[in-house]
């Protein structure tokens, strides 16, 4: 499925954006 390979590629990016903002609220 072509969605489902277009997520593998930017899900990364995607997660480590949400981790990063996560840790900006914790730290605030």
């Amino acid at each position: 499925n072509v969605a489902d390979m277009t997520i593998d590629a930017v899900w990364p990016a995607i997660k480590a954006q949400a981790d990063a903002l996560i840790a900006a609220r914790q730290q605030a």
